[in-house]
């Protein structure tokens, strides 16, 4: 049992909804349905598509985790799952997903084009760029926008606006989230450590225009945000204005200067995440519908962080 659970934490899958929620959300945002087949279908996509490219992901970063003391009791850096094994398992399946994900698209050749994007993005990033060079989060910021542009493609009606807000999540999510999490590495390719953001004596401090960058970055995400609010029937616009006010909030906490505590660190990137992806998701999502992923998403994160990390909220990734 202890193996399986290993096998599950290789590809992060206690973060699985964000890849649900994209996928999903961004399908009804193009015209489907969540209460469809196709719409459920791509749900339990979603679920193995994260397992596989977070495993391939991990994978590539084995060299460089090696050297991470936070990552040290992973599955894969502590031995438990030989990289052989990982590269094996992960790359058989991540290839059969991708096979998957084009017959979805056939015979659609806006779908199969973004779809192609996703892969050619998710690939440079995690094989050549993620840990080699500070623009590791353009590829990723591509690839994650293209599945969310290729969802919305299978339906034939492309939500620009929203594929703008994907974009400004996962781009914020990359290159401040990501790059804080590892800001104690002295690593050349971490972009806030580039900009003179920096752990020392227990506290964070970073000068002016690394705090500008995050702050601008999600700015796009509120303007896009209340964009998308302003089509919506007032009685529909409550929820997801409340949960933008959160990620407003939550963006003082995560870009001021602070004593540094990683736990908490880790605990305000994942509300950050989860307020700015159900956010989206009330926008373009009929409610009842939003509601149901909303709750689903809510369950399986705490469910696998217990069962996967014995821990509640807080994910020790």
């Amino acid at each position: 049992m202890s193996r399986l659970v290993d096998w599950f934490r290789l590809g992060r899958w206690h973060t699985a909804p964000a890849t649900i929620i994209l996928l999903v959300s961004s399908y009804v945002a193009g015209g489907g349905s969540l209460f469809s087949p196709f719409g459920i279908a791509l749900l339990f996509y979603g679920m193995a598509l994260h397992w596989a490219t977070f495993g391939h992901n991990v994978y590539c970063d084995y060299w460089w985790d090696l050297k991470d003391p936070n990552k040290s009791h992973h599955p894969l850096t502590a031995g438990r799952i030989r990289l052989e094994d990982a590269v094996n398992v992960v790359g058989g399946i991540l290839g059969l997903l991708l096979v998957i994900g084009l017959l979805f698209a056939w015979g659609n050749w806006l779908a199969t084009f973004w779809f192609c994007m996703f892969a050619i993005g998710g690939f440079l990033y995690n094989n050549w760029l993620s840990k080699t060079t500070i623009w590791g989060w353009v590829p990723i910021t591509l690839c994650f926008t293209s599945l969310s542009v290729y969802a919305m493609a299978l339906r034939g009606d492309v939500n620009w606006v929203y594929a703008l807000y994907i974009m400004f999540t996962i781009l914020f999510q990359i290159s401040w989230s990501g790059y804080l999490k590892e800001i104690e590495v002295e690593e050349q390719a971490n972009m806030l450590r580039r900009l003179g953001a920096r752990v020392e004596d227990g506290w964070f401090r970073a000068p002016v225009g690394a705090k500008l960058w995050g702050i601008g970055i999600k700015l796009g995400n509120v303007v896009t945000g209340c964009y998308l609010i302003s089509l919506l029937p007032f009685w529909m616009q409550v929820v997801p204005a409340v949960l933008l006010g959160l990620v407003i909030a939550m963006l003082f906490l995560l870009v001021e200067d602070r004593r540094w505590d990683r736990s908490r660190e880790l605990r305000n990137m994942s509300l950050m995440e989860i307020f700015t992806i159900y956010a989206g998701m009330f926008m373009v999502m009929p409610i009842q519908e939003a509601a149901v992923l909303a709750l689903f998403g809510i369950a399986w994160f705490t469910l696998m962080n217990r069962l996967l990390w014995s821990t509640r909220l807080i994910p020790r990734v």
